[in-house]
């Protein structure tokens, strides 16, 4: 990028962010397709590039490499051919890398050729996660190479946004010198009027991977023991034939497969609550999702939204000790009055936590962009 006089106005500003997850496919890749359309109300222009989805599939098109752990997603490798000089061409003031793959890694490449500003938005201990699956030097080697890549970017980056207070401090103790909390965005579409919250708890719902680090077991384990509820559960991933299994035999289960984001707040819209009982959860996006629809919530507390202190008082917790089962019959003993309150507390901070998000990335981008470019 050349340099200029002066640094650039909000409104002149060139952002690209690059994910390697698809747009809307899970939490990352909902996270930035959210992002990206509310900055294009406040700069110049922004740009997601990402992989393009193969319509048989649902998976990246091109060339993958496989996921460990899950055979149900794949880890695309960027045609440089392609992405660089369409980058180039687009001569960015800022870049923002999204992952520590090849796609981040590819950012990175281009912050520095282009010598702008690189933020490294960290999401996910993914070493954590491999662990639940191997347990094995496989497993060791994968941890090993994830933190080879966090820390790269960890160090060669202007500033790493993270999505818990926890996350932070993983970052700077290892060697990150500019690390900010920012939230979570929210899409226009859900924060539109919400339909009003019945005075029952009728329908329960699921949203996110079909994984064991999700504790799927523990809502159809729910779904058995209330036969009066309605289980809805969207998503995919390698417990699929579990939930299609018990969906087949109980007449209170349905799968719905994975959903469009329209499809998830109509989803959410004729549902009483949302459960989300991981055991590893950065933040939560489904969750804040159904805050924002005014729904009641029940989250685990591994789930990083509870320590939003904006958020927290809009959710329901499954306490110490209880499992999901326990947790809806503790709910559904509430008065109704009061998880109806609960629900419009969680809309209102919602909208607030959306306004900060946002405020948050256009002050880093601004910041960023009005850096020395001999400096990066």
């Amino acid at each position: 990028m050349a340099e200029d006089a002066r640094a650039p106005t909000l409104e002149q500003l060139r952002v690209v962010v690059l994910s390697d997850a698809l747009p809307s496919r899970n939490g990352v890749g909902t996270y930035y397709d959210d992002l990206v359309e509310h900055l294009r109300d406040h700069v110049g222009h922004v740009e997601l590039v990402t992989p393009e989805p193969c319509e048989d599939t649902g998976q990246p098109a091109g060339w993958t490499l496989p996921m460990p752990g899950d055979p149900t997603q794949k880890l695309p490798v960027p045609s440089l051919t392609e992405l660089w000089p369409s980058i180039a061409r687009l001569d960015p003031h800022v870049v923002v890398s999204a992952t520590p793959g090849l796609y981040g890694l590819l950012g990175l490449g281009m912050a520095t050729r282009l010598r702008v500003r690189l933020c490294f938005a960290y999401h996910s201990e993914y070493g954590k996660m491999i662990g639940m699956y191997y347990e094995t030097w496989v497993g060791r080697v994968y941890q090993q190479v994830l933190k080879l890549l966090d820390l790269l970017m960890f160090k060669t980056s202007a500033v790493v946004v993270a999505h818990n207070a926890a996350l932070v401090e993983a970052v700077r103790e290892n060697g990150a010198e500019d690390v900010r909390l920012v939230g979570t965005p929210i899409p226009k579409s859900f924060l539109e009027p919400p339909v009003p919250l019945g005075d029952a708890i009728r329908s329960v719902a699921y949203v996110g991977r079909l994984a064991p680090e999700k504790e799927v077991d523990t809502v159809l384990d729910a779904a058995r023991a209330l036969p009066h509820i309605t289980f809805r559960i969207a998503g995919d991933g390698p417990l699929r034939d579990r939930v299609e299994s018990l969906a087949r035999s109980r007449e209170n289960v349905e799968y719905l497969g994975w959903l469009e984001r329209d499809d998830v707040r109509r989803l959410l819209d004729h549902s009483d609550l949302l459960v989300l009982p991981s055991r590893l959860e950065t933040f939560g996006t489904a969750a804040l999702e159904a805050m924002a629809r005014q729904r009641m919530v029940l989250v685990s507390h591994q789930c990083g939204i509870v320590h939003w202190d904006e958020l927290a008082e809009g959710l329901f917790r499954i306490e110490a000790g209880e499992s999901v089962t326990d947790a809806l019959r503790r709910i559904e003993a509430t008065p109704v009055a009061e998880w109806q309150a609960r629900a419009r507390r969680a809309r209102a901070a919602a909208e607030s936590i959306n306004r900060i998000t946002i405020d948050h990335w256009l002050e880093t981008i601004e910041q960023l962009a009005g850096t020395d470019p001999a400096a990066a």
